[in-house]
């Protein structure tokens, strides 16, 4: 009787369509993912791919060479894009504004690249101040990026490069943004 009860109003198929939705569940959180940073694009597996990746973004002037032009040219476009009112000087409000600082910390981001203090940074204050990322890819301080610095930079980053782990002390960690 019982029987007929659970086929008839369809009790005894629930319990098991409910564990094939868990079971199906399980099979797809299992399954190898697929998506933006998996695969052979770069990533940890692919450090040929990041080292390209890094290279194309570093080399702003497409010449195929990453070099104190490209920081300069860099600096020169941040600068253009983020002075919303074209006086040719930041101010605080586009500091503010400025995707590379952050609304709360604007006021120090500006007296950071403020040499004369008048509250505003010219274009010449804000090229003249030193890109701490290329400082750290540039080792050997020669304006020119080479493959093997910036592969040694990203030893350093993921702590293989130096007895230790991580960037060497001093070496930029804290700057300002604003850089390469």
């Amino acid at each position: 009787m019982m029987t007929e009860y659970r086929e008839k109003n369809g009790v005894g198929r629930l319990p098991g369509v409910i564990c094939l939705i868990v079971a199906a569940a399980i099979l797809v959180s299992c399954a190898p993912r697929r998506g933006p940073g998996r695969g052979p694009g770069p990533g940890p597996q692919n450090p040929e791919g990041r080292l390209e990746e890094m290279k194309e973004r570093l080399d702003v002037n497409g010449d195929g060479r990453i070099t104190c032009d490209d920081v300069a040219l860099k600096q020169d476009r941040m600068f253009a894009e983020n002075d919303r009112d074209g006086n040719n000087v930041l101010d605080l409000e586009e500091f503010r504004q400025a995707p590379w600082s952050h609304p709360a910390y604007a006021r120090d981001h500006l007296a950071i690249y403020d040499k004369d203090q008048d509250g505003v940074v010219s274009r010449q204050e804000f090229a003249a101040r030193k890109d701490d990322h290329f400082a750290r890819l540039d080792l050997n301080g020669d304006c020119t990026v080479t493959d093997e610095e910036i592969e040694d930079a990203m030893k350093a980053l993921r702590g293989r490069g130096r007895p230790g782990g991580g960037i060497p002390p001093g070496s930029g960690g804290g700057r300002p943004p604003g850089g390469m």
